[in-house]
């Protein structure tokens, strides 16, 4: 919570993550500003295409401004499939 700026993964090659297999979501943001988030698999195994669901939401922001999720490449896009909630969650 708090957090300005921040980048989790890349747009490049090899920048992104593997969010995936956790108990809630897989990624929670609260009261952020200007998080970038590209390149990710987000409640995919490795490969981008097995299931490995997070529990909840697989991005979940609350009270959240001015983000950037995926972009116009194909490096910037995030793969977010298979999780028990909402892809997306606002």
């Amino acid at each position: 919570g708090g957090s300005t700026g921040t980048l989790v993964g890349g747009a490049v090659a090899g920048a992104g993550n593997l969010i995936s297999g956790n108990t809630l979501h897989g990624i929670s943001l609260s009261s952020a500003s200007g998080f970038t988030i590209q390149g990710n698999r987000i409640g995919t195994a490795a490969n981008g295409t097995d299931p490995l669901p997070n529990g909840s939401n697989g991005i979940d922001f609350f009270f959240e401004t001015n983000h950037l999720i995926g972009g116009t490449t194909d490096e910037a896009a995030n793969i977010i499939a298979f999780n028990t909630g909402a892809g997306l969650s606002f």
